[in-house]
């Protein structure tokens, strides 16, 4: 018969340290990505103003809040303007009936690569915040 022991010092604390991390890893991810949706605004409207007319492109922007479970950190940055699509894409050459050319809009490039260049520093904060919890981060 052996007399050996394994004990372990600790083991409720981190039980309720694991049942505790999900809301702690959403409130911090919730921070990061609203900061960097507000950050792809920001970048997106100083775009916007140097080809500002009218200003419609700037009022229709927003930052939503995306739904999903209790566990779930999401932003969408949207421009719900009807010019937005145009202003990003440009459009093609236009011409009257009687075939006098009105020129082509350029398309602005603003969005697209404002939200690409947020999403992909988001994810690196987000690599950074969860491996600060002692979590693993591949990928």
């Amino acid at each position: 018969m052996s007399n050996n022991r394994l004990r372990f010092d600790g083991l409720e604390q981190l039980k309720v340290s694991l049942r505790h991390l999900p809301k702690e890893l959403r409130d911090d991810a919730t921070t990061i990505v609203f900061e960097s949706a507000d950050s792809a605004v920001d970048e997106i409207l100083d775009g916007y103003e140097a080809h500002s007319v009218s200003g419609e492109l700037a009022e229709g922007l927003v930052v939503e809040e995306a739904v999903g479970s209790s566990a779930f950190a999401g932003a969408v940055v949207r421009n719900k303007s009807k010019l937005s699509f145009i202003f990003e894409n440009g459009t093609q050459a236009r011409h009257t009936a009687l075939g006098y050319n009105r020129g082509a809009m350029p398309p602005g490039h603003v969005f697209v690569p404002a939200v690409i260049k947020w999403r992909k520093i988001m994810y690196d904060r987000l690599r950074a915040m969860m491996r600060s919890h002692g979590l693993k981060v591949s990928g």
